[in-house]
């Protein structure tokens, strides 16, 4: 049997994932970029990850905020998706702090390399996880319908 979650509640469960994965790699690129980890190449780290993370939390910061200002809803969502949505987040927010955290550990010298690289498996996640996100975030559908 498939069990409903409130959409609001989803909602708030993908930010807190989202904030909380997007936010620990945000973390260790700040300290990364005051230590010296990617000297003259700071400008192109930071171009990596921006748009890896922002895009998608500017768009829960919007949609939660727009919500807050109007009557709650009874839209439902099955868990199965939210499951489904949740996973895929989980993957692509680690996936992409591995990229960070491995980088020592990997034969490229150059950090901006690997991140280059990693774009070839971050970019296909990173579409499905929006996919489902936008949907979640987006749709107008209402009970019923």
């Amino acid at each position: 049997m498939n069990q409903y979650t409130h959409l609001d509640t989803a909602r708030n469960k993908l930010a807190k994932i989202w904030f909380i994965g997007g936010g620990i790699p945000f973390v260790l690129l700040i300290l990364q970029s005051i230590l010296g980890k990617y000297g003259d190449n700071v400008e192109d780290a930071w171009t990596w990850f921006i748009p890896a993370v922002f895009p998608t939390l500017t768009l829960m910061v919007s949609v939660i905020g727009a919500a807050a200002m109007k009557p709650k809803e009874d839209r439902m969502v099955q868990g199965n998706f939210l499951a489904l949505t949740k996973a895929t987040s989980y993957a692509y927010l680690i996936a992409l702090t591995l990229v960070m955290l491995m980088q020592p550990f990997s034969p490229y010298e150059d950090p901006i390399k690997l991140f280059s690289i990693s774009n070839y498996f971050l970019t296909p996640l990173q579409g499905i996880v929006v996919g489902a996100l936008a949907f979640l975030f987006t749709s107008d559908t209402k009970p019923n319908e």
